[in-house]
């Protein structure tokens, strides 16, 4: 797993703003097709697989965190 803070957002203006504006969490997963099915079938909110080299696709949580699930071959 990865936190990522975007460096554009001033730490004054953190507070103000929406958790999911400035952090996405990094998740990686040995068999990405299969997870992104599920979470499909479940009605999740989730965009198509991309990625040429490295598979990714992203989904929203029920908190409102963008999490960004990649194929994890290791």
């Amino acid at each position: 797993m990865m936190l990522q803070e975007s460096p554009d957002v001033q730490p004054e203006h953190r507070l103000s703003r929406t958790i999911h504006e400035h952090m996405v969490l990094h998740i990686g997963h040995g068999d990405l097709v299969e997870l992104h099915a599920l979470l499909v079938q479940a009605q999740m909110p989730v965009s198509e697989i991309s990625g040429a080299e490295s598979l990714e696709f992203m989904v929203r949580d029920p908190d409102g965190y963008t999490l960004n699930l990649f194929l994890d071959e290791g």
